[in-house]
């Protein structure tokens, strides 16, 4: 190699030679700045497609440097030379002032092409001689192709001192030694997912540009243009006119016209005319692999050519390490499928015909029936939906088959299986309006009546999906279980039938058939990988088996429930919300009062925009149980009082009415809002089908209102079985009541006796709450230790564990604030709550607190116990 260099004919060098001016609204990305100011590499690559904001980033942080030096070259095709690219690095370095470029370098200049180590050494000392660092960037690499020209600043690079740093701009990654750079640790990299705009840095470079955009339309935008800068400044022209700023970004696509001209320039131009033609045939898909492509274009190099676009920053992006999947930016791809069906539609279609074909050979249906739709295919694409619809719902993508079938809806010749399963995935989301839309369309009777026993089937499935949501759950059940649903022998509608048949039977209290239903279902999704649909028919297996009053069995299948769902990443879905829900309860009715808190909350969060009434009725109401324990329930109570309206008509469960309405007329009762716990009692006696549960009721609200003998008739009528109970929990709540009258009125046996039945029934489920929220049974429980014979075991884990972890979580402190004593003085009187807010000049919420602290401190439950007890302790 020769030891010298031709730098070339003289040219101009002084437009080149200065960064532009940073714009006033270019961004100080200091999370981007970091890059070249936090300990600097040796070299710094900045790596991105075209309209990244690379040089503009540059620029920006050139007019920050205080110290150092700084040489600046902005580069283009006529630098592909060695003698070129070097006599404009010397004029960069000469430019500043500061590199003296002197008689050494220029004894070393000779009419040759290459690059010496010893003219680069005396580049580089010169460069050291000045004890500071020094920075040469050079803009628009990319234009640098030749062999020798690369050569040589690989050189350059190789003997780099400290102290001496050269950036790199490029559209695509220079082939000068990158990877023995990173391996060494001298190389800092930003790339095109560190220059695109974040959401927070889109919003403030529209705000720059005077255009405020709602988060909605904001989120939308990002999304669309994936933060790409030149996106985004394209959009920002197009809004800061726009009458219907969220109208612009609706239609905002690779189609404008200035992102079109944009990309065809600056992207496509560059690129041969059979790369183009690729890109043009495979992007009618969002996602396209090697042999997607092959199957599409004919060529057998797809996948290379792939490969390359990729590395040269051309807008495409390997999805995944080791991965032969691609995807095309998605202004690029819109753009270029517009292109396409404007200028050859026919061919477009038969592009899309050729991808279904592809994926229904490697049976990924829902990819072939999208495409089907686009190119037309009705017919073959409703065959295909009757066979794989539902396999789509399960697999929880039902709003993707939507958006697929909303293009057979306007045919008068339109299936009744698709309309079928266009009405299920719409139920499956929510859009119960838009499912009886298409219900409406088919006549139920005929099909159930017809020779198409599986159609039957799947229409009675549907409607039974659709009755989850509704009160008519016995006719859809009736209709489901007339049918061969969950016999048909296709796994898909075999499944969602036991499913929804199972839940169906939950809600009407059939117990064991709703087990044997869901264990069918949990055990098929669990063979098909139908995670979702195993963890529903988990968690309402869990709750057939509390309906029952199995509560450890309940608590197991719904933490079986949540494990699965965790092992798949769903930890805050909202499938989870009835799984979360019902261990929160069987922790609550077991006095673990952390548990419960804790899965309430999660239950809570995990409700979605559309769910099931029972369920969102019980996580509800379970919200209030929990929130008696805490400070201020009556908010959480008047907003439950507005859901439960809401959803008054749904169907509720036999078992939701029973755990949950004996609990809320407590609570409404300790609150002194005897009106509301009137409300919600009434609310059982027509839903509920076991009289216990009312009757129940009854009792505790002839007890509030000192009717004792009324009461303890009421209780008698269950403990005589005269009113069967739906629920354990029930039996136990009324025995537990029964003790305290008894107690109260003196007769000790009694009461002890009653005290023993409620044992006899809790201690096999673990049912602990009810002897604790009754401070009479707390103090029987206390004094009787020793009497309670073979049940002892469970009373001592009550005295020695639960109540004192209970006391000391409500009953620390017995002392009366002022505010509390001042209500407290008023209770035996007859003015009702408000009157005394109104004689104390505070609010009725005010007086609410108060009194409920009172009942806590005094150990008591209503009113009239609380100034029994007052008078007791001498505070009245």
């Amino acid at each position: 190699m020769s030891a010298v260099i031709s730098l070339g004919p003289t040219v101009d060098l002084s437009a080149r030679l200065r960064p532009p001016a940073p714009g006033p609204s270019d961004l100080p990305r200091e999370r981007l700045l970091r890059a070249f100011t936090d300990d600097p590499a040796p070299v710094t690559l900045v790596s991105a497609p075209p309209g990244s904001g690379k040089t503009s980033l540059l620029a920006t942080w050139v007019a920050t440097v205080t110290d150092g030096t700084i040489a600046w070259l902005s580069l283009d095709h006529h630098d592909d030379d060695p003698g070129r690219l070097w006599s404009g690095i010397l004029g960069a370095l000469k430019a500043t002032g500061r590199v003296p470029v002197g008689a050494r370098l220029h004894e070393l200049i000779a009419p040759v092409g290459e690059v010496a180590p010893a003219f680069v050494d005396v580049l580089v000392a010169e460069m050291a001689a000045l004890g500071e660092p020094v920075w040469i960037v050079l803009d628009d690499v990319h234009a640098l192709r030749r062999a020798q020209t690369l050569d040589s600043l690989a050189l350059l690079i190789r003997r780099l001192d400290p102290g001496i740093h050269l950036v790199l701009a490029s559209r695509s990654d220079p082939p000068v030694g990158l990877p023995r750079l990173r391996l060494e640790g001298r190389l800092r990299e930003l790339r095109a997912a560190d220059l695109t705009f974040t959401l927070g840095e889109a919003a403030a470079f529209l705000a720059s540009r005077e255009v405020d955009l709602p988060e909605a339309p904001l989120a939308a935008l990002h999304e669309r243009t994936e933060g790409w800068v030149a996106g985004i400044k394209i959009a920002a022209l197009a809004l800061q006119d726009a009458e219907d700023a969220e109208d612009v970004v609706e239609r905002f696509s690779g189609d404008d016209h200035a992102v079109a001209d944009y990309l065809v320039t600056e992207v496509l131009a560059v690129l041969s005319g059979p790369t183009r033609e690729l890109l043009l045939r495979t992007s009618i898909c969002t996602q396209i692999g090697g042999d997607l492509a092959q199957h599409l274009t004919g060529r057998a190099d797809a996948a290379v050519v792939l490969a390359a676009l990729e590395r040269d920053n051309a807008f495409t992006r390997r999805l995944g390490r080791g991965r032969d999947t691609y995807r095309y930016h998605e202004l690029l791809r819109t753009y270029l499928a517009a292109e396409l069906r404007r200028t050859e539609a026919d061919l477009e279609r038969e592009l899309h015909r050729r991808a279904a074909d592809f994926f229904e050979q490697r049976g990924e249906f829902l990819h072939a029936m999208e495409h089907l739709a686009r190119a037309g295919a009705t017919e073959r694409l409703a065959v295909l939906a009757e066979a794989h619809g539902i396999g789509a719902i399960l697999d929880g993508r039902a709003r993707r088959l939507v958006t697929t079938l909303a293009l057979l809806e306007d045919h008068d010749t339109t299936p009744d299986a698709v309309a079928l399963l266009a009405a299920a995935a719409a139920t499956s989301l929510g859009d119960l309006d838009a499912a009886d839309r298409r219900l409406l369309r088919i006549d139920l009777d005929a099909l159930a009546a017809g020779a198409d026993h599986g159609l039957a089937a799947l229409a009675a499935t549907v409607g039974a999906a659709r009755a989850r949501y509704t009160d008519r759950v016995d006719v859809a059940l009736a209709r489901l279980e007339a049918t061969d649903a969950g016999r048909t022998g296709d796994r898909d509608r075999d499944l969602a039938a036991l499913l929804h048949r199972g839940v169906l039977r939950l809600y009407l209290g059939r117990y064991a058939d709703a087990v044997a239903d869901l264990e069918r279902a949990a055990d098929l999704a669990r063979i098909t990988a139908r995670t979702a649909v195993q963890v529903e028919c988990l968690s309402f297996l869990a709750g057939s088996l509390g309906s029952q009053g199995d509560l450890p069995g309940m608590r197991a299948r719904a933490e079986q429930a949540i494990a699965v769902a965790e092992r798949r990443g769903w930890a805050r879905s909202s499938a989870l919300a009835h799984a979360y829900l019902l261990v929160a309860w069987a922790a609550y009715l077991r006095a673990d009062a952390p548990t419960a808190q804790a899965n309430t909350a999660l239950a809570v969060a995990s409700l979605g925009e559309h769910n099931e009434p029972d369920v969102e009725l019980a996580v509800r109401s379970l919200e209030v149980v929990v929130a008696a324990d805490g400070d201020a329930p009556f908010e959480v109570v008047q907003r439950y009082r507005t859901t439960f309206a809401r959803l008054a008509d749904a169907q509720m469960s036999p078992a939701l009415l029973a755990y949950a309405l004996p609990a809320l007329v407590r609570i409404c009762l300790d609150l002194g809002e005897r009106a509301w716990a009137r409300e919600f009692a009434a609310a059982a006696a027509p839903r509920s089908p076991s009289p216990g549960e009312p009757t129940l009721l009854r009792a505790m609200l002839r007890a509030d209102a000192g009717s004792t003998n009324a009461a303890r008739r009421e209780l008698d009528a269950i403990m005589r079985r005269e009113a069967p109970c739906h629920l354990p929990t029930t039996e136990v709540l009324a025995w537990v009541l029964a003790a305290e009258l008894e107690s109260r009125l003196g007769h000790s046996t009694r009461a002890q006796e009653r005290l023993v039945e409620a044992l006899r029934t809790a201690a096999p489920i673990e049912l602990v709450r009810p002897f604790l929220d009754n401070a009479v049974v707390r103090g029987l429980l206390v004094a009787g230790r020793g009497r309670f014979g073979h049940h002892e075991p469970f009373v001592q884990r009550l005295v020695t564990t639960a109540l004192p972890a209970f006391s000391m979580g409500s009953h620390a402190d017995d002392r009366l604030t002022p505010g509390e004593l001042a209500v407290l003085r008023e209770l035996p009187s007859l003015l009702s709550l408000r009157e005394i807010a109104e004689v104390r000049c505070v609010s009725v919420n005010t007086v609410k607190t108060h009194l409920r602290a009172i009942y806590r401190k005094l150990d008591v439950t209503g009113r009239r116990a609380a100034v029994d007890a007052a008078r007791r302790r001498g505070l009245l």
